[in-house]
């Protein structure tokens, strides 16, 4: 130091660098018990014969308390060699040491001390109301501070041993970041000055120690802050500037439903929304303005059909004042007067249901059926499922007069029906009609076919029905990668129709093969070499403009790949039994193809000879 009689920085410093060299916590520069106790163990003069042993020593406040304003607290002390006399308490203002390049001036706040009782009776223990002094007159501002006792009669005094603190109602702290066990810095000592406000027993330092994180739970259960985990992430920290924060906030952190039509009410769970006045952002505008929250933590609104365009205060943004809301997902905030939200979406499902269709695929016009005979009604849906019944199937003649069939048949595609012999002579439409719900959904033949007499005395030939059908490949069959196959099929198409051609593979389309042939039976298939390997396949041969109308292979075949072949064929060399042998045995084990062509080799070959 500089040899002198005050305690300045530059003592403090060199304190500071004493603490941190013998590991005394924490190494603030103030020469406390600790630091007393380590320099009497090394350089204490052999005890006196009388007198006082031991200093007087300040319990409480001795560190790192933080007191509110006006709050009832006690000035506690130990004297070991008597209880007799009286002392003077002061509190003294509290400064970190002062860290300047050697040469530099240390500018340092105007250290305070006031009086707080004069006088007393060295009773130990004194009543004091957090910020007060004897002259109350000389208000103490916020900041850090210490104790000191000193006993009248003998001039021992003592000192916190660490600073406390003194807070007012207007205390605030930004919590920017994420705290947890083992965090250290100046958030940690702002988050134990909340706890302590808030009534948990910690001890306020620059740790995160085991007593912060069990005050941490405990407030996040206070809070309802799920889980609760004992780290103060966004939501805690959420809560912390709602309370204590120098800036409000207000966060989202719950949305329910997510999701959902035009008309529904969304909850929103959070913390900061203000008892009134809480506006809902919803895509580019408003969606709920002036909404009330009583507890704080909850609002709910509805989804507009529109929202309408924010406050406006210029001409740039009068180009509009409202905005449909179609189906998609949309941002939402919430605004009040503590600020705005994080963004938080909803989805907004289409309310557009999906159209159900039957349609009726024969007779659908030109037919001619016997009365009294059995007549195949076939038709197909779309989004309609396969539970669902067709509750009628009727006809209707030229005059409008109905005639019911059967009524809740399966929607498989078909039902084959009786044509009563007291069913009148004529022409008819077919109607179907089926539901799903509360709506309903029909289709009628496109033109009448007609209905004549079994009795008639020249034959009749019922109009066939069209019809395809699949000839090959039918089921069975194994085709190899890299060569082509011949798609072959019957119809009661006309020549001038077109088909499509489908492989699948199961229920599941593969591809197209063609999307429009030439109805003529006949179709070349060129396999690829890389055409995925496995069974189950078959093809689906469809009229153009009716997918209604079509067959696919009765059993599934198989696409394999072409394997080389060990069959040699004979190259001239002179044909002996044994070659013959050889040659037969090759053919054995090549494919049938080149088996032939094989013994067909050898039958000239032997020909020749």
């Amino acid at each position: 130091g500089a040899g002198d009689t005050l305690y300045g920085a530059q003592t403090s410093e060199f304190v500071k660098k004493l603490q941190i060299k013998y590991g005394i916590t924490p190494a603030q520069g103030y020469f406390g018990t600790k630091t007393r106790t380590m320099l009497n163990a090394k350089y204490k003069c052999a005890p006196e014969t009388g007198g006082i042993k031991k200093p007087l020593n300040v319990i409480s406040p001795n560190g790192s308390e933080v007191f509110k304003r006006g709050s009832a607290q006690k000035i506690t002390w130990v004297h070991q060699n008597t209880s007799t006399g009286t002392v003077n308490i002061d509190i003294e203002s509290w400064a970190a040491a002062c860290n300047v390049p050697p040469g530099m001036i240390c500018m340092m706040a105007e250290q305070v001390s006031r009086r707080i009782a004069s006088g007393i009776s060295n009773i130990k223990v004194y009543e004091w109301i957090a910020g007060e002094t004897a002259d109350k007159s000389m208000a103490l501002p916020d900041g850090k501070y210490v104790i000191r006792v000193t006993h009248v009669e003998t001039g021992i005094t003592d000192v916190s041993d660490i600073p406390f603190t003194i807070i007012s109602g207007s205390y605030c702290y930004t919590f920017n970041t994420n705290l947890n066990l083992g965090s250290t810095g100046p958030a940690n000592e702002a988050l134990d000055s909340v706890l302590l406000l808030e009534g948990f027993n910690v001890k306020p330092d620059q740790s995160y120690g085991v007593s912060t994180r069990t005050a941490v739970i405990l407030f996040q259960k206070k809070y309802g802050i799920t889980p609760a985990s004992g780290i103060v992430g966004p939501l805690t920290r959420a809560k912390l500037h709602q309370l204590y924060g120098c800036n409000k906030h207000v966060v989202i952190s719950k949305i329910n439903p997510s999701e959902g039509k035009i008309g529904t009410t969304v909850e929103l769970t959070g913390i900061g929304f203000t008892p009134t006045s809480n506006n809902v952002y919803l895509a580019s505008g408003v969606a709920a303005s002036n909404i009330n929250s009583e507890s704080g933590t909850k609002l709910k609104f509805t989804i507009p059909n529109e929202v309408m365009a924010p406050p406006c205060n210029s001409q740039v943004c009068a180009a509009w004042y409202s905005q449909t809301l179609e189906a998609g997902t949309y941002p939402i905030k919430v605004v009040n007067a503590n600020g705005t939200s994080n963004i938080v979406n909803f989805k907004i499902a289409s309310s557009t249901t999906p159209t159900s269709s039957i349609t009726i695929i024969s007779p659908n016009g030109g037919e001619e059926y016997i009365q009294g005979s059995s007549m195949v009604a076939r038709w197909s849906t779309q989004n309609v499922p396969s539970t669902a019944k067709i509750i009628t199937v009727r006809l209707r003649n030229m005059a409008d007069n109905e005639y019911n069939l059967i009524s809740d048949t399966p929607n498989d595609g078909s039902e084959t029906v009786m044509l009563p012999t007291t069913l009148p002579l004529g022409k008819y439409k077919l109607e179907l009609k089926s539901d799903i719900g509360s709506g309903s959904f029909s289709d009628t033949s496109n033109n009448f076919f007609t209905i004549i007499s079994g009795a008639t005395t020249s034959p009749v030939t019922p109009t066939p029905l069209p019809y395809i059908r699949v000839v090959a490949p039918n089921g069975g069959e194994s085709l190899l990668t890299g060569t082509s196959t011949e798609i072959m099929w019957q119809s009661s198409l006309k020549s001038s129709d077109n088909v499509r051609i489908t492989l699948y593979k199961g229920s599941t389309r593969v591809k197209y093969l063609t999307t429009s042939t030439p109805n003529d039976g006949s179709y070349i298939w060129n396999v690829p070499s890389s055409e995925t390997l496995g069974t189950n396949y078959s093809f689906r041969i469809t009229k153009v403009g009716n997918d209604g109308l079509f067959d696919t292979s009765d059993a599934s075949f198989s696409i394999v790949k072409t394997q080389p072949s060990d069959f040699k064929p004979y190259t001239g060399q002179p044909l002996t039994y044994s070659r013959v042998i050889e040659l037969l045995k090759q053919a054995q084990t090549a494919h049938a193809e080149e088996a032939v062509k094989g013994f067909m080799n050898i039958l000239k070959a032997m020909a020749l000879e």
